[in-house]
């Protein structure tokens, strides 16, 4: 009987297995390694400026490419407010692009 070894995450985003990222997360022990997590911060006491650096800007318009493609392949019948959709995005985002395994962010 031979054991396989599951495909990584890379592989399986090279794949375009968006949900088998999703299992792969859910069958992880996190307990054992932390749970990477992102947090936003916002300044809700005056208008928030936008940023005029190129590279920020750039950066934030991937992301939210990379959420509408999450989204698409993982929740697509929920509202844009859902927030457990929000959750189930967010967990494969984090997952891809924010954990130290990610090497290269998770870009495609």
């Amino acid at each position: 009987m031979s054991v396989t070894t599951p495909p990584t995450l890379d592989e399986l985003l090279a794949a375009g297995d968006i949900q088998g990222v999703l299992r792969a997360g859910h069958e992880r022990r996190l307990e054992r390694e932390g749970i990477p997590m992102i947090l936003g911060l916002a300044d809700e006491r005056g208008t928030i400026p936008r940023s005029t650096d190129d590279s920020a800007l750039a950066t934030g318009a991937a992301l939210v490419d990379v959420v509408d493609e999450y989204t698409a392949a993982l929740v697509p019948w929920a509202r844009h407010d859902d927030e457990g959709a929000v959750i189930t995005v967010l967990q494969v985002l984090a997952m891809t692009h924010f954990e130290p395994s990610a090497t290269d962010g998770g870009a495609q």
